[in-house]
């Protein structure tokens, strides 16, 4: 009698994870946090914050391994503020940010190799709320809605690039709570409990290759949620009143996410 076969495990192609880098680089780009607008000078509404950043990781399978250099430029202003108490501040601003992200994948069982870019604008608004807004202590809400739309291509070993196109919105609420734990002339240091529930509707059209290949990205209407316990010092220098802010550490929870980027060809 004889045994069956062992069934052959499936060989995957370096281009499947350029397409899920791409997909995953334009959906974290322009994500941010309320820590992330808050750098402005005192006094004024504008804010600038530019990001480079490098990831690894690798598929579901094990079997392809992508690095990812991405930077982003992202910046805004308020355009209208409005109080609810003689403590309180509702402020209202715009957004725009440019950004882009090269890929390399590689494929331990084919050593075949593919590149994967993208690069796009987005555009939104945003309002926050703080419960006492000269000194940012207490309790706070953070929302954003924003635009994004990238152009993207892959480029596999001896097949003729593809190219298509990324957009979508996505949308983020953020609350927390400033305690501070010390207060002098010179300086504060805060404890802030926080969550925030981020919405990520940004998707990749579907493309057929130049070799008759359909591919399909899914993973649309991605939630996401992040708890956190965030440590940080403000300090007036003596002889300016410029204000430094420090972060040693935070600490960060996960409740429930899902942050999954499939492809399918």
């Amino acid at each position: 009698m004889n045994s069956p076969s062992p069934t052959p495990d499936s060989i995957y192609r370096p281009e499947s994870g350029a397409y899920m880098a791409n997909i995953a680089a334009a959906r974290n780009l322009f994500s941010l946090r309320l820590e992330d607008r808050e750098g402005r000078a005192e006094n004024s509404s504008m804010w600038l914050r530019q990001t480079g950043s490098r990831t690894q990781f690798r598929d579901g399978s094990g079997q392809l391994k992508t690095a990812t250099n991405s930077y982003v430029i992202q910046g805004g202003g308020e355009v209208f503020s409005t109080q609810f108490s003689d403590t309180d501040r509702l402020g209202l601003g715009l957004m725009m940010g440019y950004g882009n992200a090269d890929s390399h994948v590689h494929s331990d069982r084919s050593s075949y190799n593919a590149k994967g870019k993208v690069d796009g604008y987005s555009a939104g608004l945003y309002a926050t709320w703080y419960q006492n807004a000269n000194s940012l202590s207490g309790a706070y809400v953070d929302s954003w809605l924003q635009y994004s739309w990238l152009d993207a291509t892959v480029n596999g070993e001896q097949l003729s690039g593809e190219t298509y196109d990324i957009d979508g919105f996505s949308a983020s609420v953020e609350t927390g709570y400033r305690l501070p734990v010390y207060q002098s002339d010179n300086g504060e240091v805060f404890i802030t409990p926080q969550a925030q529930l981020a919405w990520n509707g940004i998707k990749a059209d579907d493309n057929t290759e130049t070799g008759g290949t359909r591919v399909q990205s899914g993973g649309n209407d991605n939630i996401q949620t992040r708890l956190g316990l965030r440590f940080h010092v403000t300090a007036s220098l003596m002889w300016t009143r410029v204000k430094i802010d420090y972060l040693p550490f935070m600490l960060k929870a996960t409740g429930f996410i899902t942050h999954s980027w499939p492809v399918q060809l």
